[in-house]
């Protein structure tokens, strides 16, 4: 009967340990599926498809442990040569301390499915959201980056 008594707490004791965990944790899952759009793309053009594959080699697949940075919508998060990544967070306005993890696996749909050659050259862009709060929510894109003077 003990031995009952002791699984079962053990049982609620888990239980309960993650939901506590899960409410002081505000980063996205990884495993959800998010929405792609490869029509969204900057007024100034597409970026090259390497640039992008460099700019996405640079960001970290880590979670942030805390936001401490002012609020911000819209993070230009890196940039190479001609391609941005562009993140934003208009529900928690928290684009510049997003899950690296979520920005590689957006970035990813982008470079596989959001392609065009012109010429050439191979340029991509596009936008995956991964969170949607009707107009709100929370993705990356691939923008190209302004021109310098």
């Amino acid at each position: 009967m003990h031995g009952l008594k002791n699984v079962v707490a053990l049982m609620c004791g888990l239980l309960l340990s993650q939901r506590v965990a899960q409410a002081a944790v505000y980063i996205r899952q990884t495993y959800q599926t998010g929405t792609l759009t490869c029509t969204k793309f900057s007024t100034i053009g597409l970026p090259l498809k390497d640039d992008c594959a460099a700019a996405l080699a640079k960001v970290a697949p880590v979670e942030p442990q805390a936001c401490t940075k002012q609020f911000e919508t819209e993070y230009d998060y890196v940039t190479v040569g001609t391609c941005t990544i562009h993140t934003y967070s208009t529900t928690r306005g928290m684009a510049h301390c997003l899950d690296g993890n979520l920005i590689i696996k957006g970035g990813e749909e982008i470079l596989e499915n959001c392609t065009s050659i012109i010429g050439d050259q191979e340029y991509t862009g596009g936008q995956y959201e991964w969170s949607t709060v009707g107009e709100n929510g929370e993705g990356v894109s691939f923008i190209r980056a302004p021109l310098e003077a």
